[in-house]
């Protein structure tokens, strides 16, 4: 937790109409499930079963499940979202459980 992250102008606009913070976007970065999609980006999305698995380890999540951050091959923030089905993320996707920081741990 803490990094500075790089927005496109549509990432920092999208994420401020539609109320997802740094810390919601941190949360899904660092929990939540990884997607990798054509053409290099990628997308973390905090569902509930990676909110479960936080509530486990001590870090309440509940406030920030479902939402999905799209980050380019250069790693700016493409957009950020509230999507309830990950499905729509899957398309030509390999799946994979991001790794967790210690941060949150505390």
């Amino acid at each position: 937790m803490g990094r500075k992250q790089r927005y496109s102008e549509h990432g920092a606009r999208r994420s401020q109409q539609r109320g997802v913070n740094e810390t919601a976007i941190q949360a899904a970065m660092d929990w939540g499930q990884l997607i990798h999609q054509r053409g290099g980006r990628k997308v973390y999305y905090l569902g509930h079963s990676e909110v479960a698995e936080a509530m486990q380890a001590g870090v309440d999540l509940r406030c920030h499940q479902n939402i999905a951050v799209i980050v380019g091959s250069d790693g700016t923030i493409i957009t950020t979202m509230r999507a309830k089905r990950p499905k729509q993320f899957h398309q030509g996707a390999r799946l994979r459980r991001n790794n967790r920081e210690q941060a949150w741990a505390a």
